[in-house]
């Protein structure tokens, strides 16, 4: 990344504080502005984040469909990513992801009142 890693530290963890108050569009938002600057795998997981936020933008007003195909995009990228990406529980937003996608397949989840990140995501101790 070219920037300051202080700024993009910020603009991560806004980022994440964001999805786990359910703003999934700010997260969005936070995360594509590093997403610009970065390159290879660290760009790809990214991408999958922010794929995974736009997921819940759509599930907020119940677009299950265009949800369905951000859910699967956003597996594919997050499926390679470490435990802990830059801060951020990946692997933990990995796990809810498949779930919540297994769950609108089979019709058992109501889009408009998932909260992606219910319980809550662990909170980085270190």
């Amino acid at each position: 990344m070219t920037t300051s890693p202080h700024s993009e530290q910020d603009r991560l963890a806004r980022g994440l504080a964001a999805l786990r108050e359910g703003r999934y569009f700010d997260a969005h938002e936070e995360w594509e502005k590093v997403w610009q600057r970065a390159s290879g795998a660290e760009r790809r997981c990214l991408q999958g984040l922010i794929q995974l936020a736009a997921a819940g933008v759509h599930l907020r007003k119940g677009r299950t469909g265009p949800a369905a195909r951000l859910l699967d995009l956003a597996i594919a990228k997050l499926q390679d990513t470490p435990e802990d990406f830059l801060g951020i529980p990946a692997g933990a937003l990995l796990t809810r992801a498949r779930t919540l996608r297994s769950g609108l397949a089979a019709g058992t989840i109501p889009a408009e009142s998932v909260s992606l990140f219910s319980p809550p995501l662990p909170r980085r101790t270190a």
